[in-house]
């Protein structure tokens, strides 16, 4: 009798565990099929040779936006980035303003938490819970490096994180990809493309344009800490 109990409480808290890591393995596979589709971005800038583009996207006041330019450098050295969510708040520089805190990892993803300090007058500060996958975001995605989305059904250690959470805005809606497309030889259109709701009662055109200069900035960010990581392999 003991050890049927037993084996039922084995039962339970592995099928809960189960059933956790498919609720928080599902992606918006939607969203992904519109950030990838190179059909319907309109080019609203070029900075520095980075092309900034913008879609918008049925039943949303806001718009998706992609930053991409030309390189040579290793998708896998981009990657290897992206990957290393311990390391964000050295290659972001945002100091005192966002903090990023790797949660979990597994061989394919990495569970982390972004928190990001609003300093503006009566508008919350802002957080979010996410995973990065390495490769595509599903088998016909063949020219995606990492992609990732947020977590909306999070594991319950991971709320202790924020003491502050009754004036933080936590949000649900957002995924982004990195791409590597059109190789010719070693170069290639690197690519980032991102939609993110950062909700609260922020109007629309403010939230484009924190989300538009967001974009640029990480891709920035991204593309020095690749050239660094680029030349010591050569060194």
């Amino acid at each position: 009798m003991v050890k049927n109990i037993v084996l039922l409480l084995l039962y339970i808290i592995m099928t809960n565990k189960y059933l956790f890591a498919r609720i928080k393995l599902e992606k918006p596979e939607t969203l992904f099929e519109i950030l990838i589709d190179n059909d319907g971005w309109e080019v609203i800038n070029v900075e520095n040779n980075i092309t900034i583009s913008t879609k918008s996207l049925n039943n949303s006041t806001l718009g998706a936006f992609m930053v991409q330019q030309k390189t040579t450098i290793p998708p896998k050295v981009i990657e290897e980035i992206i990957m290393d969510v311990n390391n964000y708040n050295i290659y972001f520089n945002n100091p005192g303003l966002s903090n990023f805190k790797e949660l979990d990892r597994s061989i394919s993803w990495v569970d982390g938490y972004h928190f990001i300090q609003v300093a503006i007058p009566f508008i919350k500060d802002r957080e979010y819970y996410f995973r990065i996958h390495r490769d595509g975001y599903s088998i016909n995605d063949t020219s995606s490096i990492v992609h990732w989305y947020l977590l909306n059904e999070i594991d319950s250690s991971y709320k202790k994180i924020n003491m502050k959470i009754n004036n933080t805005i936590t949000i649900h809606q957002g995924a982004g990809i990195w791409t590597a497309q059109d190789f010719v030889g070693d170069s290639y259109i690197l690519s980032y493309r991102l939609f993110l709701d950062p909700g609260g009662f922020i109007p629309a055109f403010a939230k484009d344009i924190m989300n538009e200069t967001n974009i640029v900035n990480i891709f920035k960010n991204v593309l020095t800490e690749a050239k660094i990581r680029n030349t010591n392999l050569f060194h």
